[in-house]
């Protein structure tokens, strides 16, 4: 999935629950031509996916002991050793697939707080301009008069 400009990102598209077309915080809408990041969004999908990756260690955990069967239940033409190394590469894969979601969402709660940390930095700037533009307006030394 990518992103492009004036795309959602984390959120529900244009129709999200808010009723509009921003929220905590955004300025304006995504239409135009910035990004629109929902971290409300973002925290339940990492949640979900914290979800997973706990699942998926609990299935770690359940496989972590092979069935060892006779060689003569899978009868004859080495079925026995495919059934083996399908089983031990399975359990590998378990344990690769479950650390990359624990990752997916650690990396996904990292970027929501990038993505708010950075916001709270624009606001304080805009603060900043804004409350030294109002003190330059009202001692007559702005710009414009």
């Amino acid at each position: 999935m990518g992103v492009s400009p004036s795309q959602d990102v984390g959120g529900g598209g244009s129709s999200g629950s808010s009723g509009s077309s921003g929220s905590s915080g955004s300025s304006g809408p995504a239409g135009s031509g910035g990004y629109q990041v929902h971290p409300q969004a973002m925290d339940a999908v990492a949640g979900q996916l914290s979800q997973v990756s706990a699942d998926l260690q609990q299935a770690v955990g359940a496989y972590t002991a092979p069935v060892c069967y006779a060689a003569s239940v899978f009868g004859e033409f080495g079925m026995d050793q495919a059934w083996s190394g399908f089983d031990t590469d399975w359990a590998a894969e378990l344990t690769v697939t479950q650390r990359a979601v624990a990752e997916l969402s650690s990396n996904v709660t990292a970027t929501t707080a990038n993505y708010r940390a950075a916001e709270a930095t624009v606001a304080g700037s805009l603060a900043t301009v804004g409350a030294a533009a109002g003190a330059a307006a009202g001692t007559g030394t702005g710009a414009a008069r």
